[in-house]
């Protein structure tokens, strides 16, 4: 299932300036990593560049911080090297913001850039496009920070990792929704691609997703992370975004989107308003059923197992018997279905032979007399529910 979600085109505008317009143009002011990047989080982009594309990265985020309308971010002894620095800033600038999730007024798609040529330097200025009026910040960042706050407490009390990883994947799910008219270009109201959206007013797209479920995972102390089917080229038109996030001692991916849209088939609907197919999973298995993964991303690979909902949650039989299958069923009776996971396709279809072509399921749930079921290939899940 592929997300369509909305395209909002970066245009660079290169242009250059008159000798003699340098009132407007200062020279770059070097921001400094203490001022943009807080003490113990990770950040796999910024580490990731040279020393040169680290200053900019920090000037990027300077700008947009202060919400300068334009500002230097670098000045170059030659146009060649001007010319390089605006290709890394076409480059860096989106996924910046996926690393910086608490800057919801900044546009990541929208921006311009211009060279300016004055005594003998070059200089590359940067104008941002906000999605917020300067005057209303200060107003919306409080409010955002105390829903943030109340959020985060509310996670804070929960003892395993497990466990607030799950309030925070619920909490999200429960209080927003896919916005399928934003995604499909039918509205521009655009605070729905950031944590903003999703939190503060209920829809989203993939990218709200995903930077909410960063800003209140690092908030609660975890390394947390964007990543993209097309690391550097990525787009809302044609992309998608999830999370990477470390649990204990391993990386897990989750999807949050899928979570919520894939679970908004009529079969679903009936039983539950989301799920758990994309909590937890593995580099290997998120590749079976998504997008190719890209190859140039600075984020770390992800294998673990422990923290995979069916896993934690003792939903997983990694070989198919009567059984655990028994077991796993009759854990969840009472919710009018149950869903078991399998370790590899071939015991899944083992299975779906033997519960429900042969019927092994009608002794195991007393009174059953009718049953749908749903087989993810992709995903290794059977769903089983329990019609009246």
């Amino acid at each position: 299932m592929k997300r369509a979600c909305l395209w909002l085109c970066a245009v660079i505008f290169l242009c250059a300036s008159l000798s003699g317009c340098d009132s407007w143009v200062p020279e770059a002011v070097k921001a400094e990593p203490e001022e943009i990047l807080e003490d113990g989080r990770v950040y796999p982009l910024y580490d990731s560049l040279s020393d040169e594309d680290q200053q900019l990265y920090l000037n990027i985020c300077r700008v947009t911080t202060e919400q300068s309308s334009a500002d230097t971010i670098g000045v170059y002894e030659s146009e060649e090297e001007l010319d390089a620095a605006i290709e890394r800033v076409r480059y860096l600038y989106r996924q910046i913001f996926f690393e910086q999730s608490e800057m919801f007024w900044v546009d990541p798609y929208n921006f311009s850039v211009e060279k300016s040529a004055y005594k003998d330097t070059h200089r590359l200025v940067l104008k941002p496009t906000y999605l917020v009026e300067k005057a209303e910040l200060p107003a919306m960042k409080e409010a955002f920070r105390k829903k943030v706050d109340g959020i985060v407490a509310q996670a804070e009390v929960l003892e395993g990792d497990f466990e607030k990883a799950l309030f925070v994947h619920d909490y999200i799910l429960k209080n927003a929704s896919y916005d399928h008219s934003l995604a499909e270009g039918k509205r521009y109201d655009t605070m729905g691609i950031n944590a903003y959206g999703c939190l503060m007013e209920g829809k989203t797209i993939c990218s709200g997703y995903t930077l909410a479920f960063d800003l209140l995972m690092k908030r609660l102390g975890y390394e947390c992370g964007a990543e993209f089917n097309n690391y550097g080229k990525f787009s809302l038109f044609d992309g998608h975004v999830w999370n990477y996030c470390k649990l204990g001692d391993e990386y897990y991916y989750f999807d949050l989107t899928w979570d919520d849209t894939a679970f908004e088939a009529d079969y679903y609907q009936k039983y539950m308003e989301f799920g758990y197919n994309y909590f937890g999973v593995t580099k290997e298995e998120l590749a079976g059923s998504n997008f190719t993964l890209s190859q140039d991303a600075p984020t770390p690979p992800c294998n673990g197992k422990e923290f995979n909902y069916f896993v934690y949650k003792g939903l997983n039989l990694p070989v198919y018997t009567e059984e655990g299958a028994e077991a796993i069923i009759k854990a969840q009776e009472g919710q009018g279905y149950a869903v078991l996971r399998f370790d590899s396709y071939g015991e899944l279809l083992k299975a779906q032979t033997e519960l429900i072509e042969k019927q092994e399921i009608y002794s195991m749930v007393p009174g059953l007399t009718k049953l749908s079921y749903v087989v993810s290939k992709s995903n290794l899940h059977l769903y089983i529910f329990f019609e009246e």
